[in-house]
C-alpha cells in the first residue's frame, strides 16, 4: 500500500494466531529466528523483511506492552505478544548494564523531562480558571419586564 502498511486479509486472524503459536513452539525448541521470520513472511504474503536481530536495546526502546521481554533470562523466548499490528516473539540473547558514561546524557534528559512534567503538573493543577460570561457577551439576557 502507498502508506507502507499492509491491511490484514479478512478472516486470517485466527490462522495467523495459530501460526504464531506454532512458530513460538519452534523458537522455544531452538530454531533460527531468521529462518522462522522468512517462513512467516512468505506465508503472510509480506514482501518487506525486517531484521530479526534488534541489536542492543534498552527497555524504553520497546513498546510498553513488549517490555516484559527484559524480564527473561538470557536465551529465553518470550510468549507470543499480540497487539494491533500483529504477533511478536522475542528471544533475549544477553543482558548487560551499560557503563554510566554511555547513558549519562540520556539519564540527564530523562530526569529533566520528569522535573519539567512535575513542575507543569503542579502549576496547572493549582491554577483555577473561571469564565466571566458577561464579559464575553454570552450571559443570558434578562427576561422582559425585569429591571436592567
Amino acid at each position: 500500500r502507498a502508506n507502507g502498511v499492509q491491511e490484514p486479509i479478512p478472516g486470517t486472524e485466527p490462522e495467523m494466531k495459530i501460526l504464531a503459536e506454532q512458530v513460538h513452539a519452534r523458537a522455544v525448541s531452538g530454531q533460527d529466528f531468521q529462518t522462522l521470520q522468512k517462513e512467516v513472511l512468505a506465508i503472510a504474503n509480506l514482501r518487506e523483511s525486517e531484521e530479526t536481530n534488534l541489536g542492543k536495546m534498552s527497555r524504553d526502546q520497546l513498546r510498553r506492552s513488549h517490555r516484559s521481554v527484559f524480564d527473561l533470562e538470557p536465551g529465553g523466548v518470550s510468549a507470543v505478544l499480540e497487539d494491533s499490528e500483529g504477533y511478536y516473539i522475542y528471544k533475549l540473547l544477553s543482558k548487560s548494564i551499560p557503563p554510566l558514561e554511555s547513558v549519562k546524557d540520556e539519564a540527564n534528559r530523562t530526569l529533566q523531562k520528569r522535573r519539567m512534567d512535575t513542575w507543569t503538573k503542579n502549576i496547572t493543577e493549582s491554577a483555577k480558571v473561571s469564565l466571566n460570561e458577561e464579559y464575553f457577551g454570552t450571559a443570558r439576557p434578562a427576561k422582559s419586564g425585569q429591571a436592567k
